[in-house]
């Protein structure tokens, strides 16, 4: 500024443009020379990391044709290859190539009713008296029109009679609560008449775990069908209902309880339940009981009860400690069996059509884009509903689940929703009121995939694909149920298929169908690996999704 003044005074105000004119080019040519040399030293730096490359890729080029001199040729032929990576190499598995559409038809009756090769022919059966019940049991059961047994409960129900630990495993409605629940009924009839065994107050002897708060409420209606004509008392410890009824039937003494598990410690710890006269403990849907959401809490039940070590008592014998049996649809082994061996040593596994594709029911995957799946949906309930089918359709977040809800009432379709953030109440409400026809469709997540018997529903639609095998053989499970009146309709299950994870899983369910074999839970894993955002918001919803079933006990 001083220099600008003596400037002035020097040659007048006249020159004060010119002055600030010069100072303006001179700011201006500074610039542009600093802009020119940073132009010159990125050019050097890139040309530089060009040639390093280029260095790079002749090394490599180099590397590859002295392995190819000196290595010799290897014949891939004789090499096995993984199932997986035939998957992978498939073009069917993938969104973009091979058919947009492919179906598995069914081929077969239902083969719950069909033994395998190697089942044992004394153990093949026509009826429920050569199981060897009670005449009361059977006419319980004849009153629910159950007369003829499935393959599940032939092997079942001997060894739970046995009072062996059984583990019991077999394809989706194929009438695994028969077959523990009837010969548990059996063994306190039996127990009561021979030997005096009555229920004491607080201290029930019979008990039968489930993960979910629908699934209890439906096992209890099936043990209360029983107490119709076999005299034994029962009640149900439920969480997210009313506990008013739960402790008033404790009051009295009660043969059996059907419990969520945390529901049922929590009575525990505050002593009003004891164990001691335990003897027969139900683990229902095991897969769901010990993975991360229920395991901590199905082992301190497994710790709190006296499980029988030594071997099963003679018949006719009194029972001894406590007799356990493990039922599911999915049982894999690394988990279960590991974590049972020392728990429940000597355990009976009872398997039947276990972790197969039904084959009597028909498996469409349509491969599409994301946006066109809604419009799509819309159609194929359209066409149910001129049908007059039964729809089930999930998705893999209540997010998901609740646009859908909002994308059908604009469309003016009636359906219902379900999903865990839902009230327990209210979700219970809603499942008896699709049970009961108030609306043939139902929107859910998985929370209604397990153990659920939807006898009348068939058509099942995965709107999201399913996260894993598991997933999809237990919601495909809700259709072509061993109950289902609907003989002269084929059952359908129907799949989105969306991302190339999605094609690879398809088409290893279609390869294990066509091979009649079962299918791998290992597939399930293949999943891309972490750090995109779109993966990290697709694990959130996973765990929302089944995070659900944490708020079931």
């Amino acid at each position: 500024m001083a220099a600008v003044l003596q400037r002035i005074e020097k040659h007048g105000i006249p020159s004060i443009t010119s002055f600030l004119r010069v100072q303006c080019m001179a700011r201006i040519a500074r610039r542009v020379i600093e802009k020119n040399s940073f132009k010159q030293n990125t050019t050097r730096k890139n040309s530089s990391r060009q040639d390093g490359t280029k260095q790079f890729q002749k090394q490599k080029s180099s590397k590859k044709m002295l392995t190819k001199t000196t290595t010799p040729a290897i014949n891939t032929g004789k090499v096995k290859q993984d199932r997986t990576a035939a998957v992978d190499s498939d073009p069917a598995a993938s969104v973009s190539s091979g058919p947009r559409e492919f179906t598995i038809e069914a081929t077969t009756k239902n083969p719950a009713f069909i033994p395998d090769n190697n089942m044992d022919f004394k153990q093949r059966v026509s009826s429920f008296e050569s199981l060897g019940l009670r005449h009361d049991v059977l006419k319980a059961l004849d009153a629910m029109n159950i007369t003829q047994p499935t393959v599940i409960q032939m092997v079942t129900v001997p060894s739970i009679l046995q009072r062996k630990h059984v583990m019991s495993a077999a394809q989706t409605g194929s009438g695994k609560t028969i077959a523990y629940l009837a010969p548990v009924v059996h063994h306190l009839r039996e127990d009561e008449e021979r030997h005096g065994i009555v229920a004491r107050l607080q201290r029930p002897r019979a008990c039968v775990v489930v993960p979910g708060r629908e699934l209890a409420i439906q096992v209890l209606k099936v043990a209360k069908s029983f107490c119709h004509h076999a005299r034994f008392r029962s009640i149900g410890l439920i969480g997210g209902l009313k506990q008013k009824f739960a402790r008033e039937g404790l009051k009295k003494p009660v043969d059996l309880i059907v419990a969520t598990p945390g529901t049922l410690l929590k009575y525990r710890q505050k002593d009003r339940l004891f164990f001691s006269d335990l003897a027969y403990l139900v683990i229902d849907e095991a897969d769901t009981m010990f993975d991360s959401s229920f395991k901590s809490l199905t082992m301190e039940i497994l710790h709190t009860v006296h499980v029988r070590e030594s071997k099963p008592p003679p018949p006719n014998h009194l029972p001894i400690a406590t007799q356990v049996t493990i039922v599911g649809a999915t049982l894999p082994d690394d988990l279960i069996v590991s974590t049972l061996a020392d728990i429940v040593p000597g355990i009976t596994k009872c398997t039947s059509g276990l972790h197969r594709v039904l084959p009597h029911i028909q498996h469409r995957f349509i491969k599409m884009n994301q946006k066109d799946k809604a419009e799509k949906l819309v159609k194929l309930l359209q066409k149910d509903s001129r049908q007059g089918c039964r729809t089930m359709v999930f998705c893999n977040s209540t997010s998901s689940c609740d646009w859908l809800g909002h994308h059908l009432h604009k469309c003016g379709t009636k359906f219902i929703r379900l999903h865990g953030n839902i009230p327990p109440q209210i979700r219970c409400e809603r499942f008896e009121e699709f049970q009961n026809h108030v609306a043939d469709i139902l929107i859910c997540t998985d929370i209604a995939s397990r153990g659920l018997d939807t006898s009348d529903v068939t058509h099942v639609i995965n709107f999201d694909f399913p996260n894993s095998v598991v997933d999809y053989i237990h919601r495909v499970g809700r259709t072509g149920r061993v109950t289902n009146a609907s003989h002269q309709v084929t059952c359908r299950a129907t799949s989105f298929v969306t991302h190339n994870r999605d094609a690879r899983m398809a088409r290893a369910i279609e390869m294990a169908a066509k091979k009649s074999e079962s299918l791998s839970l290992s597939e399930s894993k293949n999943r891309p690996a972490d750090g995109t955002r779109t993966q990290v918001m697709r694990k959130k919803k996973m765990a929302l999704s089944h995070g659900t079933f944490n708020n079931l006990y």
